[in-house]
């Protein structure tokens, strides 16, 4: 643990593992060896970076500056940026390349869009009752998969566009949860690995893993904490994720100057504290349950 904030985008090409992380109050774009070792910040000129997608092979990052609002590849090797132009609409998002390396899927708000990079004409382009999310191409029969997110109630609902079948299709839950979101294809296409859970403000996501069709769904995690991002290592079938673990404490701090010293107010992990008008009780929420 080096105790830098991460984001939550997560991308690996099989040898070097790529994610956001907050150095001297800057994002900045990150390698790690899948192997372990030492993290290596990678020095470009980038205002707020976010890992959109990788290229299949490994070979260049989708990368967008959302401070300069634009999108470029950058390529591994020389870590030269070039952008990309994209079609007036589209903002920060999370994509994928499709198994050729030819086309690109980009969920950005509402709308989902298949281009090619560098050529103006958009192949495709669906909007939905939400927010549309994580796109992932099946790597064998071309199917696109992604989940759109309600703003209200936050529950998800996955839909498929298969093929030359221009239309979107919703598909069936794959857990008892309301929010299954994040999806991702292993190399052989035989697994579909995912993050579910209740959503809302506590968000505790676990991993999951579906099967065949109809799928056939468990979960891979089973513990306390937060699940997020799952990506796949290429050519094979380990699964990445993020995992956190909120913690919360309430302390009294002096009100004289000069004295910086704190001390704990409850034994419990609690916040949105209230005393009651006597001052003799206090009333607060436990976190991260949100239970009175």
């Amino acid at each position: 643990l080096d105790g830098r904030t991460k984001g939550q985008d997560l991308v690996t090409d099989g040898k070097q593992i790529y994610f956001t992380e907050f150095v001297a109050g800057r994002r900045v774009i990150a390698s790690l060896p899948i192997s372990g070792g030492m993290t290596r910040h990678l020095q470009l000129p980038l205002g707020f970076p976010s890992l959109v997608a990788i290229a299949p092979g490994g070979k260049s990052l989708l990368v967008f500056d959302s401070v300069k609002k634009v999108f470029c590849e950058l390529e591994m090797g020389s870590l030269t940026l070039r952008p990309i132009p994209i079609m007036a609409g589209a903002n920060a998002g999370v994509g994928a390349w499709n198994p050729d390396g030819v086309r690109f899927a980009l969920s950005s708000g509402d709308s989902l869009t298949v281009f090619e990079p560098w050529k103006p004409a958009k192949l495709l382009e669906r909007h939905f009752a939400g927010v549309a999310e994580f796109p992932s191409w099946h790597p064998l029969d071309g199917r696109l998969r992604f989940d759109v997110m309600d703003t209200k109630t936050q529950a998800t609902r996955w839909w498929e566009i298969a093929g030359m079948d221009r239309a979107a299709h919703p598909l069936p839950r794959m857990s008892p949860n309301p929010s299954e979101r994040h999806g991702v294809w292993t190399s052989d296409g035989r697994f579909f690995v995912f993050q579910a859970g209740p959503g809302g403000m506590t968000g505790r996501s676990q991993i999951w893993i579906a099967e065949g069709d109809p799928p056939r769904s468990y979960r891979l995690t089973r513990d306390a904490l937060t699940w997020v991002h799952p990506t796949v290592v290429p050519g094979s079938r380990t699964v990445l994720a993020f995992a956190r673990q909120s913690q919360a404490q309430l302390v009294r701090l002096p009100a004289s100057d000069g004295d910086t010293s704190s001390r704990p107010l409850l034994p419990d992990p609690a916040y949105e504290l209230d005393y009651s008008p006597d001052g003799k009780w206090i009333a607060y929420t436990l976190f991260p349950e949100h239970t009175l």
